[in-house]
């Protein structure tokens, strides 16, 4: 797998990822932009981590979106943010922001860049 995402690439792996959302194939579109997000290579050359809470917001439960956002600090959680809104995105962008803001209050975080 990590063999065939470096050879296919950010750009063209953020294409396909975009169709299947597009498609209404969340749970491939899920699966690709997490296996992006985790790969050593790509991860860094694209918003694949963006991506992968995009598309939990679209399909799965909020406990998943919880739990995939309790490692992401909240500078980088304000960029993704301010980014989904600047594509136009709002509704992705507002789910995140409530699970970000619903994080802080749950664990008593002091730190607030909003």
């Amino acid at each position: 797998v990590n063999k065939f995402l470096a050879f296919e690439g950010p750009v063209l792996l953020d294409m396909r990822i975009k169709h299947l959302m597009k498609t209404k194939q969340l749970s491939q579109a899920t699966t690709l932009a997490n296996l992006c997000s985790d790969h050593p290579e790509i991860s860094s050359r694209g918003n694949f981590k963006q991506t992968y809470l995009v598309c939990l917001c679209s399909g799965s439960p909020n406990e998943k979106l919880m739990q995939e956002i309790t490692d992401i600090d909240c500078k980088d959680a304000l960029e993704m943010i301010c980014n989904l809104e600047s594509e136009g995105d709002e509704k992705s962008a507002l789910i995140l922001c409530a699970a970000f803001l619903s994080r802080q209050l749950q664990q008593g975080e002091m730190y607030c860049a909003w």
